[in-house]
């Protein structure tokens, strides 16, 4: 009993954060801002892999419908995860280079048009995707398990 009291503590005091008890620190700011967190950052473990759902359901593909609905070369389908997925994977750019390679965005096509790498243009043309859905892909792509929420 006494093991699940300290536990019960342990959680109680974590879950109210770092106590700030006024006094200062070498190499603390205090600016008035935002407070460091300095608690439970080590015990969270890496950001979990986005998956093709998660891509589909933050409509990171969105801005590609307007060439790529129904033309464009590459047909990019918003019904579902599956056929988001089904757009990409196993698939080829008109370049003839594979739209996905599992476990390596650098040699995905899909990854190389995003970023305008390789002397490509971006895409889609109106200007790169915002960096936080450009690095989702990216992650997703590399994690390598292109279906895991399917």
């Amino acid at each position: 009993m006494k093991t699940l009291a300290n536990f019960a503590l342990c959680g109680l005091l974590l879950a109210c954060g770092p106590v700030n008890n006024g006094g200062g620190d070498a190499g603390a700011s205090n600016d008035g801002g935002s407070v460091a967190d300095t608690g439970g950052s080590e015990d969270a473990g890496p950001a979990a892999t986005p998956t093709i759902c998660d891509l589909y359901d933050n409509n990171v593909f969105a801005a590609c419908m307007g060439c790529h609905g129904r033309q464009g070369g590459v047909t990019v389908d918003l019904n579902s995860a599956q056929s988001l997925h089904d757009s990409f994977v196993g698939q080829t750019g008109n370049s003839g280079n594979p739209m996905i390679v599992s476990g390596d965005a650098e040699e995905s096509w899909l990854w190389v048009r995003m970023n305008e790498a390789e002397g490509q243009g971006p895409m889609p043309p109106a200007g790169k995707r915002p960096l936080d859905d450009r690095n989702a892909v990216r992650d997703w792509i590399n994690g390598g398990d292109l279906d895991d929420c399917l």
